[in-house]
């Protein structure tokens, strides 16, 4: 079996931004790739969208589930498959992080309930340091 530090992270891009965010700063997998720097041998991105299969846990190190336009109380099939992918990832241990629709994917997986904010749409930005 392979060390789980050479396996790649799984950038699971969930969903197309609006045509005008892709032309300033591309596709979500774009975002995490030149956040971490990662070199292309260091991740895969997987489009369930496009009705791409989501990877396997042991050919992975973990997975980044992206943000999207879409809503998960839509239970699109592809975000429904991804749900079931979460729970067996969670099953397994797979160390995952979710972005935005990334992490309310993960409560609905999970069970939590997702809704819309009573208040409305929620945005910005926020400083983050580690």
């Amino acid at each position: 079996m392979t060390s789980t530090s050479s396996l790649p992270l799984a950038l699971i891009q969930l969903d197309v931004p609006p045509a005008i965010v892709v032309e300033r700063i591309g596709e979500q997998p774009r975002w995490f790739i030149d956040a971490l720097d990662l070199q292309p041998d260091e991740y895969l991105i997987v489009r369930p969208h496009l009705g791409e299969s989501l990877p396997q846990f042991d050919q992975i190190s973990g997975a980044i589930l992206s943000g999207s336009w879409a809503m998960v109380t839509d239970h699109a099939e592809w975000s429904e498959r991804s749900a079931a992918w979460v729970r067996a990832a969670i099953d397994a241990a797979l160390p995952l992080l979710g972005v935005c629709y990334g992490h309310q994917l993960m409560a609905y997986a999970l069970g939590g309930r997702v809704a819309d904010n009573p208040n409305g749409w929620e945005r910005g930005l926020l400083p983050l340091t580690c």
